[in-house]
């Protein structure tokens, strides 16, 4: 009678070990299911081409290509193409703020300005052109010219002249000093739909231009950063989005010339590059891969 009693409570214990065995492995096997039923969480690819194809202009979430790219939000905000310089020790960025007035600002970082001025004074020249139903955004210029950076801009009045001045570095001093509209060699001034560009070619400060009326790339020179000669156009170019511009020396020519860049208006949209010769007084278009036909060299008649 002993052994049967062991045995029936050998049994019981037994049973009540299973159940409460089941009991925690049922619902771990149950979880496992539900987790092996859902779709896998697919492996970000580390090919930039891959995650480049998939990012949209305005997608915040947009995959950073490349490990050094470390983007800034300084707080400040504009509708048009900022310039950027490096002057006398200090990074500058100009812009053109939401209510059209011109600032320039530098840090120590780069990610923040502890300095901001801005052109306050009133009046639609001393406003950058701003016209949403043309299409037209432009921001200033900037070039670090005999040790001020020097300043242009298409300001909004009706007639989109062109103006210029420079900032001493002072925060207290008003951002542009010296404000004058940009005239040639005969005092017309000059006029555009877009961002002028500034460079510096030696002793020289360079603007160039595309013509409000024509489109055609223009430049000019200054030896004091305010009045400028030796106007030149290229009459058989045309832009209505401004021009880059920037002094080239190419190794083994022994020769420095004022190069432009501009965007043609081809229907598809295509980027062009040349310069002008300082020595014969032409243009010169540089072939592209899509495009191996150079256009003849074509003179305005002033030598720079």
């Amino acid at each position: 009678m002993v052994r049967i009693r062991l045995f029936s409570f050998s049994l019981i214990s037994l049973v009540c070990a299973l159940i409460f065995s089941l009991t925690i492995a049922i619902p771990a096997y149950a979880a496992s299911l539900k987790v092996s039923s859902t779709t896998p969480t697919p492996t970000p690819t580390s090919n930039p081409t891959v995650q480049k194809q998939h990012c949209r202009p305005n997608n915040r979430n947009c995959p950073k290509v490349g490990p050094n790219i470390q983007p800034g939000n300084t707080g400040q905000y504009s509708a048009a193409k900022p310039a950027i310089i490096y002057c006398n020790g200090r990074l500058y960025v100009g812009w053109t703020g939401t209510d059209q007035h011109l600032n320039i600002g530098w840090g120590s970082t780069g990610n923040a300005f502890t300095n901001v001025v801005t052109f306050n004074e009133i009046g639609a020249e001393a406003i950058a052109l701003i016209d949403q139903t043309n299409g037209y955004y432009t921001g200033p210029a900037l070039a670090c010219y005999k040790n001020q950076v020097s300043t242009a801009w298409t300001s909004n009045d009706s007639d989109h002249k062109m103006y210029i001045g420079f900032f001493d570095g002072n925060p207290n001093d008003n951002f542009v000093q010296n404000q004058t509209p940009v005239r040639n060699q005969y005092g017309i001034i000059q006029t555009s739909n877009a961002t002028p560009a500034l460079t510096v070619d030696g002793s020289y400060l360079r603007i160039g231009w595309a013509g409000k009326g024509n489109g055609y790339p223009n430049i000019m020179r200054s030896s004091d950063g305010l009045t400028f000669t030796n106007q030149n156009y290229w009459s058989s170019q045309v832009s209505t989005r401004g021009i880059g511009l920037a002094r080239y020396c190419p190794a083994g020519t022994g020769a420095c010339n004022p190069w432009v860049s501009w965007i043609g208006t081809d229907s598809q949209n295509s980027l062009n590059n040349g310069y002008f010769d300082l020595s014969s007084g032409q243009w010169n278009k540089i072939p592209t891969p899509s495009n191996y036909v150079t256009t003849q060299p074509d003179s305005t008649g002033v030598l720079q």
